[in-house]
């Protein structure tokens, strides 16, 4: 079966904060945001302590590849309508059937 999985990282100016409890409000209102459109899951996953600045990795899954495109751009726009400026973002569509190595066939 054919499935392409997408991956979005995405750097996040929070320069209005005032305290980690402010930032961490806006981060989990974007991750709860970001986890309801179909397919996609979120986390944060960088500068935890830092109240200026958060980092948001984004996962999503389709049969479609144009589906994956549009579930990232989704993704995009979600963070940005939450009133959070993107400061650096990478994205990455992988079809694992293309990869050379899984991890079940590994030696230790």
């Amino acid at each position: 079966m054919k499935f392409f999985v997408g991956i979005g990282s995405y750097q996040l100016d929070l320069g209005h904060c005032c305290s980690l409890k402010d930032k961490r409000q806006i981060i989990k209102s974007v991750v709860d945001r970001i986890g309801k459109i179909k397919g996609c899951g979120a986390a944060e996953v960088g500068a935890q302590d830092i109240w200026k600045n958060g980092s948001v990795a984004v996962t999503c899954t389709s049969t479609s590849y144009k589906m994956v495109v549009g579930m990232l751009d989704n993704a995009r726009k979600t963070i940005e309508s939450c009133g959070v400026e993107i400061i650096n973002e990478a994205q990455w569509i992988v079809n694992p059937e293309d990869l050379t190595v899984r991890l079940w066939d590994q030696e230790e």
